[in-house]
């Protein structure tokens, strides 16, 4: 008996505790869930008709129906990240000369005309150059003009070498006479053999004379006197190519304007030296031409643009309600990387993508170069063709 009645140890009654909480849990779970079940189980007999009006029973089918129609027209469409841009795109400028920038005319965001100074670049080493090939081309033009004139003066040195072989011809001559005058001189005894071989050896000098001016004569007539003269024209010419890099590279000290167009943003300072490899460029400038809108449609929704497809564009970091439209009017037929890539929220630049160009419509607000913009292509009866147009 004193057994029966001893007390039972704390261990027993924690572990009897958990088996009663675990029991009582599950009864809990299982009486939740059949009052869940039967109240929202609706009775046997009760029918649509009974609780709903008939302007909800329309409703109610007319859903599944509308569902299926958004449904459809959002597989249609294609919405894709895009950026305002010009065609052509913006045109990054840099001096083609190195060196340090004097002057920077130009200012941001302002428009110039073509042919605008931008920036003017230290000039002393050019113009110095340019000096120096002007005075080469006119040593050149000298050298012209005496080939010009050796050209003349080569018939008459023909002339002269012939008037100089007939004057030997003629010594000669007058010396064979006073050879044969000493040789019957000297055969009367009136003259010595040594007259003789005096006037002998006169003529024997005199014929190698006229034999020199011959050889003299034939090298003249073998020079050919256009020669010269086109080694100082050939000559000019190159130093009037110096020259006319000389001008250039002179002109190239001012970075101009290649055309009409809007400074969007100067990236260097006076003072500062400009190098043959710039890291960036100089002025970013925009031409004034019609802003498009650059759409990079990833290749898995490529199939769902065609030409002519109106376009609704919209601010992409903007909670504003302007919208603007517009419509393709040229599609890439070349899957690529963006064309620009940067580590922006939500775009992945590891993707192919096909570039479409969307023009705006007129009378709209003014979009900016660079903006970025969320472009919905809504499908139309007109552009249910397949992409097979080329950009340019």
């Amino acid at each position: 008996m004193e057994k029966l009645f001893q007390p039972m140890p704390a261990a027993s009654w924690t572990h009897l505790g958990r088996k009663l909480f675990s029991i009582m849990f599950v009864s809990s779970l299982i009486a939740g869930g059949f009052i869940f079940w039967g109240y929202y189980q609706p009775p046997e007999n009760e029918t649509p008709d009974s609780n709903h009006s008939f302007q909800e029973q329309i409703t109610a089918q007319a859903k599944p129906a509308s569902k299926a129609k958004i449904t459809e027209d959002s597989e249609r469409r294609a919405v894709c990240i895009a950026y305002v841009d010009v065609d052509g795109g913006v045109t990054p400028l840099y001096p083609i000369q190195p060196g340090k920038v004097l002057a920077i005319p130009a200012r941001e965001n302002t428009e110039v005309e073509a042919g605008d100074v931008l920036i003017r670049m230290d000039d002393t080493l050019q113009k110095a150059q340019l000096e120096e090939a002007k005075a080469d081309v006119q040593a050149g033009q000298s050298q012209l003009d005496q080939a010009k004139v050796m050209f003349a003066q080569h018939e008459l040195k023909i002339n002269g070498q012939k008037s100089a072989i007939e004057a030997k011809r003629s010594e000669m001559a007058a010396a064979l006479a006073k050879k044969d005058q000493a040789e019957r001189l000297a055969s009367n005894k009136l003259a010595s053999n040594d007259d003789v071989n005096a006037a002998t050896s006169i003529v024997k000098a005199l014929e190698f004379a006229v034999e020199g001016e011959t050889i003299k004569l034939k090298g003249i007539q073998a020079l050919d006197p256009h020669l010269p003269v086109n080694l100082a024209t050939n000559d000019l010419t190159a130093r009037r190519a110096r020259l006319q890099k000389a001008e250039y590279a002179l002109g190239e000290c001012s970075l101009k304007a290649p055309f009409k167009g809007t400074i969007l943003r100067i990236n260097t300072s006076v003072g500062e030296t400009l190098g043959a490899n710039p890291r960036l460029p100089a002025i970013m400038f925009c031409p004034t031409a019609k802003r498009i809108i650059r759409a990079e449609v990833e290749q898995e929704f490529a199939g769902k643009i065609a030409l002519n497809q109106v376009a609704v564009i919209q601010d992409d970091c903007s909670s504003s309600e302007i919208t603007w439209r517009g419509k393709v009017v040229r599609i890439s037929d070349w899957f690529t990387h963006r064309r620009s890539i940067l580590l922006e929220p939500l775009q992945f630049n590891d993707v192919r993508t096909l570039e479409c160009i969307v023009e705006l419509d007129p009378n709209q607000p003014l979009l900016r170069i660079g903006q970025r913009v969320r472009v919905q292509l809504i499908p139309s009866d007109d552009s249910t063709k397949p992409p097979t147009a080329k950009s340019k």
